[in-house]
């Protein structure tokens, strides 16, 4: 789990339910679900690297 990243709890906590919740439901398809979450995540990395320096 990338708990050093800062917007972890809110991905964890809120993005990852109410997604999931959005697939299960058909409001969303798992390939855009996915690379939702890996969009936040990458962004999230980043700035933990920009840091890092």
């Amino acid at each position: 789990m990338p708990t050093h990243l800062k917007g972890w709890g809110y991905f964890n906590s809120v993005i990852v339910k109410d997604s999931s919740q959005e697939t299960l439901l058909g409001q969303n398809d798992t390939e855009s679900m996915v690379k939702d979450w890996a969009k936040y995540l990458t962004k999230e990395q980043k700035a933990w690297l920009a840091t890092q320096k």
